[in-house]
């Protein structure tokens, strides 16, 4: 891109033997925190750009080069293999041996070698004594010399150079020679059934890695969830109306999701400047990534044929193109936007559902000026069968446009989509729809708990402090919380170890925030549709809202919080940090289960995080166990009976204020087995999406 000249030269060098391309993926990514498509599309990206422009063929990149990456999932073995890479060049993530076999769950691996010594090495005299050493421990009779200056390896020195071509002039030297990864693991690999396996993870190494600088984090989990969604979409349209294929276009905001999962750029061990790019790459992909997705379910909605619907053609009507920007923001998820197409009184919206997951759910609908008598509104599927529904918000405006919030029951088939439709109802029993009935608060003035509750869970909240008291599995009837729990934690850790942003130091202080300082709790609502209520905690200078909403149908409790964090580190003496702690009261087995790449895992609790891509069940001897999820976090632990998401972490090198300001997620507590967690997690993290759509005559049917 900046020195075309080059290239020649450099595909010259190639050719020749002197530069070995070992760029498997697109740049030296974390193994942890990227999801099983994103690092299967660091292979793809990196080999279909490179052996285009190096003239190269895509089957020569088959080693995993990534000396720095700081602990590798159990699954790179297998997403490796299955791509055709072989071997695996790391410094980092275990202390076995050098040489080994890297198996997955699978049975599928790779060959590897832990350097012996460090990138950055040099040529020099103490290699005579290290050669021996080495070849005799791994039984082998070559020696892979890394060398060079600067940082992440650099470059060869001419030192070093002009030493490779000496050295083997003098007397009882080893044989010495310039040489290529490839070359040295060809050689030794002939024997690797004879080396040891390791079947595990390469895990935990930095374990404040997996919270610093979070909004780089929130970012990459927002941008592979849309992106995720968007080619679910995509392919639904060509499949569904015959539109054009358009992946090609998604390789640039592709690109600018691998390129965030630098293993010093999404783990947060970057500099300010290194965030602020990181978060302009990724408005570039939401903007091009909610481009193609609003392309592709219009041109699905378009082809929905709704002509049999009476429309209300009112032409007195702003409502069109409302909504245009609403969504795009932190606190609301980044959903994809959905400009209002429908006017009058009828409105017709499709909701998509973009996972392999049947779902039958509460979801939410957006409606611009509809500015009718909400008591009178009903709505109906496609086949004209009444779905429950209530008002959540109402009279909400935004740039000269008012929206009303319905929370309506869906039944979406995986990958799929259903019609919703809105209308006013006409006298007595039309299309049996119930007639919409308005909440009234009347609340009473008292210290009694506030319970949320449905077929599945109840749950009872200390009406003092916010905390949760009683959490019951009503399908067994076990208490699986019966003391205080789901409070938010502040703690100081001690610096001692330095490097802040990687290294997690021990805990000086704790504070159970809402135990110590009280909730104020507002807003309480409770219909058949869903419970909810919302408070505020304060800490420091640090205020913590939550929204706390149980709806009908649902195993989960959705946190929905705001932190605005203002609690600086103090260099040398103190970290802050802030989690989200769950103790449990039912007899724990242990261990904790969590999802991680193209799979799960199920680990032995500990003190400190480690890394998740959205949930950690706290496994427990009977059938159902309690779960976290997070839509935007990967610092989680499991320790005794307590399991906790970690929300924030004021670390102050190299970034020294990474975290002021105003933070929004969303945290799940859910019951379930844990074999169902994976579903219970996606469900949670990848919304169904409602289109509005005006009358079209097409050939798909409302109701696929």
């Amino acid at each position: 891109k900046f020195r075309p000249d080059m290239l020649d030269e450099i595909k010259a060098r190639i050719k020749e033997g002197r530069w070995e391309v070992t760029a498997v993926e697109w740049v030296e990514p974390d193994k942890n925190m990227p999801d099983g498509e994103s690092l299967t599309r660091q292979i793809l990206q990196s080999r279909k750009y490179l052996s285009r422009l190096l003239d190269i063929s895509p089957d020569s990149l088959c080693i995993d080069f990534v000396p720095d990456t700081f602990g590798h999932n159990a699954n790179v073995p297998e997403i490796l293999a299955d791509a055709g890479v072989k071997y695996m060049y790391h410094c980092r993530g275990t202390d076995g041996p050098r040489l080994y076999r890297f198996v997955a769950p699978s049975g599928k691996s790779t060959f590897n070698y832990r350097e012996f010594r460090w990138y950055n090495g040099e040529i020099s005299t103490e290699s005579f004594e290290i050669v021996p050493a080495f070849c005799s421990q791994e039984k082998v009779d070559t020696f892979l010399c890394v060398y060079g200056v600067g940082d992440h390896g650099g470059g060869p020195s001419r030192r070093d150079i002009e030493r490779i071509t000496e050295y083997p002039k003098w007397p009882l030297t080893p044989t010495i020679r310039f040489g290529t990864f490839r070359e040295f693991f060809d050689r030794v690999s002939v024997q690797r059934d004879d080396f040891p396996e390791i079947k595990r993870e390469l895990n935990c190494l930095f374990t404040g890695c997996y919270t610093t600088q979070s909004r780089i984090k929130a970012a990459n989990r927002t941008a592979e969830a849309r992106m995720n969604d968007c080619e679910a979409l995509n392919a639904a349209s060509s499949v569904l109306t015959g539109a054009e294929n358009r992946q090609s276009e998604l390789d640039a905001p592709w690109r600018n999701i691998l390129f965030n999962h630098f293993h010093d750029i999404i783990p947060g061990s970057g500099t300010i400047e290194t965030r602020e790019y990181a978060m302009g790459r990724f408005q570039e992909t939401m903007a091009a990534v909610t481009t193609s997705a609003t392309r592709a379910m219009r041109e699905i909605a378009d082809s929905i044929d709704t002509s049999g619907i009476a429309f209300d053609p009112s032409p007195e009507t702003v409502s069109e193109g409302g909504g245009v920007g609403y969504w795009q923001a932190q606190e609301t998820g980044f959903r994809f936007p959905s400009a209002e197409r429908g006017r009058g009184s009828v409105r017709v919206f499709h909701v998509f559902n973009p996972t392999g997951n049947d779902r039958d759910e509460y979801t939410e609908i957006t409606v611009w000026d509809w500015h009718y008598d909400l008591s009178l509104a009903g709505i109906t599927d496609g086949d004209g069968e009444p779905a429950d529904f209530c008002v959540t918000e109402s009279g909400q405006g935004y740039w000269g446009h008012s929206f009303t919030k319905l929370l309506v029951r869906a039944k979406v088939a995986a990958f799929g989509y259903s019609t919703l439709i809105l209308r006013l109802r006409t006298p007595e029993g039309h299309l049996g729809i119930a007639p919409y009935d308005p909440p009234i608060c009347d609340e009473a003035i008292n210290d009694d708990p506030v319970v949320l509750e449905n077929r599945y869970i109840r749950a009872v909240f200390d009406s003092k402090t916010a905390r949760l008291v009683s959490l019951t599995d009503k399908e067994s009837g076990e208490e699986l919380i019966s003391e205080p729990s789901c409070c938010f934690r502040y703690a100081e850790e001690n610096p001692k170890y330095g490097m802040t942003s990687w290294r997690v130091g021990p805990l000086m202080k704790t504070v159970d925030i809402n135990g110590a300082n009280g909730a104020r709790i507002y807003g309480t609502r409770i219909c058949p549709q869903f419970g909810q209520f919302s408070y505020e905690v304060k800490y420091g200078g640090s205020v913590i809202r939550a929204s706390v909403m149980l709806k009908s149908g649902s195993r989960t409790l959705d946190y929905s919080v705001t932190v605005d964090w203002n609690e600086p580190a103090v260099h040398g003496e103190r970290i802050p940090q802030l989690s989200f702690a769950v103790p449990v009261s039912y007899k724990t087995t242990g261990k904790s289960i969590s999802d991680i790449p193209y799979g799960q895992i199920v680990r032995n609790a500990v003190s400190h995080d480690v890394p998740a891509l959205s949930f950690i069940g706290i496994c427990g001897e009977s059938e159902k166990s309690v779960g976290i999820i997070s839509d935007c976090k990967y610092g989680f632990r499991v320790n005794g009976n307590c399991g906790s998401v970690t929300v924030t972490r004021s670390a102050y090198d190299p970034d020294p204020y990474p975290e002021r300001g105003i933070h929004s997620l969303r945290i799940g507590v859910t019951v379930c087995r844990q074999d169902e967690m994976k579903g219970e997690a996606e469900v949670f993290c990848r919304p169904m999406r409602a289109f509005g759509e005006r009358q079209c005559e097409g050939l798909l049917s409302e109701e696929p």
